[in-house]
């Protein structure tokens, strides 16, 4: 979501500053013609940020809709490819990686954060039996920090067994998932943090759109009274020796 902010903070500096000088400036179609290919590229990011903007929003939106599970008959019960919430705690049968974590990321130094061990199938406990999650390419948010890392890890963010979490994905078969988010920390405060990031991501998707459609409108205003100037020049070519 960061990054979105300031792609959509930058190229709309950037759109500004075209707006307010040269395609303003612009005194006839040859001048506007070269800022052609900025004004598609502005837009295309434009357009480009608030497509993965609106699929952040989409994600927090079936996050904060959507009931959890918390057995693995239910999660059995869903249909293959339905999304889903699980509510559990890590699985105490996980392996341990170190120290007592079953998954990591961590940084070596203060500049260097590029060690990271996040195993595919990790379990997690639901109220009748172990689920597992398939991938280990998923959003990992707040995971707890370490207060004494071990060596030689600088920092690091951490999985323990019996930690509460919560995993947003798709099932996909038996009692297995594809994992999008993997929480930690109580379905409450989940939720709570998926309702305040969802509004701010459907006010960066619009914007984002708003960006798009002021780069169409205000672009075509500016062709079409450059259009007219010039058949106007055409018609009265008077005007034109006498300025």
């Amino acid at each position: 979501m960061a990054l979105n902010i300031f792609v959509m903070l930058f190229i709309g500096l950037l759109w500004g500053l075209l707006y307010a000088f040269p395609l303003r400036h612009a005194q006839t179609s040859a001048d506007f013609k070269p800022l052609r290919v900025f004004l598609i590229a502005f837009g295309v990011i434009f357009l480009g940020n608030a497509l993965f903007a609106f699929l952040g929003t989409r994600s927090l939106w079936m996050a904060a809709t959507l009931s959890p599970l918390t057995s693995v008959g239910a999660l059995e019960d869903a249909a293959d490819g339905a999304a889903l919430i699980l509510n559990g705690i890590v699985s105490m049968d996980n392996p341990i990686l170190t120290a007592n974590y079953v998954a990591y990321t961590a940084c070596e130094d203060e500049e260097s954060c590029t060690m990271r061990h996040v195993p595919e199938n990790l379990r997690l406990t639901l109220g009748d039996g172990d689920a597992v999650i398939i991938n280990n390419d998923f959003s990992r948010v707040a995971w707890p920090a370490a207060n004494n890392p071990p060596a030689p890890f600088y920092s690091a963010n951490y999985l323990a067994p019996g930690e509460p979490i919560i995993v947003v994905g798709r099932k996909t078969t038996g009692a297995a998932l594809q994992a999008d988010i993997v929480y930690v920390g109580t379905h409450r405060a989940f939720l709570a943090r998926a309702k305040g990031r969802l509004l701010v991501s459907a006010v960066i998707t619009l914007l984002n759109l708003g960006g798009a459609a002021s780069i169409v409108i205000l672009s075509l205003h500016r062709w079409r009274t450059l259009q007219q100037q010039g058949e106007n020049l055409t018609t009265n070519p008077h005007e034109s020796s006498s300025i």
